[in-house]
């Protein structure tokens, strides 16, 4: 997610990017055509006075120190609460925001909890370069929505990766595969946004079809169940860290 953020945000804002490997540090900036970045190999964060996008893995959190105080602390870890921020690190706002890969083309989903509208307003205005951001009332939503967005992307992924293997299977080619797949969920992702999952399922599937065939195997294989057990477990996983 770091790199998608840094890439989502270069030229749009002025970054420093801090990190405990100097080596890692400039691959990275390298890597990404991040030539106007300031970077810092060090595990002391200064805070003072910056709108902080707190980027790292929920476990290595504690491995950084920080000091003074930050304006604006966002914080993109999964399963961290306001309070275990507030306990660690100082701050005159605090924000959560679960975002997901897809920010790397702009076309990300930030799921976004902050008390302060102006906060509200400042957290839009940063994360709409990333995509779409969508606001929730409480803070217990942001680990139900990154089980969902957050990790949907490789929900989808799985799903894209067996619909190419079928495809192969059935007899195309792996590129023609690869290539109808991804002209599939561009397509469905613009008929998603004017019709219902369940109209569009309903649209394609005719009496005693080709399609009605398909779904009832994925039925008796309880995909659904699948999907809602997956879902479950993975805001179990942030609830517990």
């Amino acid at each position: 997610m770091a790199k998608a953020i840094a890439c989502g945000l270069n030229n749009k804002f002025e970054l420093e990017i801090i990190g405990r490997n100097k080596q890692k540090l400039e691959s990275f900036i390298k890597d990404n055509n991040l030539a106007n970045t300031i970077i810092h190999a060090t595990n002391k964060i200064n805070l003072q006075d910056k709108i902080v996008i707190l980027a790292i893995k929920p476990y290595a959190f504690d491995s950084f120190k920080y000091k003074n105080k930050a304006n604006t602390i966002y914080s993109i870890m999964a399963g961290i609460s306001i309070e275990r921020l507030k306990n660690v690190l100082d701050s005159e706002y605090y924000c959560r925001v679960m975002p997901n890969i897809a920010s790397l083309v702009g076309e990300g989903t930030n799921i976004i909890y902050t008390q302060n509208l102006e906060v509200e307003k400042n957290a839009s205005e940063i994360f709409s370069a990333l995509g779409k951001c969508i606001f929730v009332e409480k803070e217990q939503l942001i680990n139900s929505a990154g089980a969902v967005s957050g990790s949907g992307t490789a929900y989808l992924g799985i799903v894209a990766e067996a619909m190419i293997d079928a495809g192969v299977r059935e007899g195309l080619s792996l590129d023609s595969s690869k290539e109808i797949v991804r002209s599939l969920f561009s397509g469905f992702a613009k008929l998603f946004e004017i019709k219902e999952a369940s109209e569009i399922r309903l649209d394609t599937t005719s009496p005693n079809g080709t399609t009605a065939e398909a779904i009832c195997v994925l039925e008796n294989r309880a995909i659904r169940s699948a999907f809602i057990d997956a879902i479950h477990n993975a805001n179990k996983k942030a609830n517990s860290i």
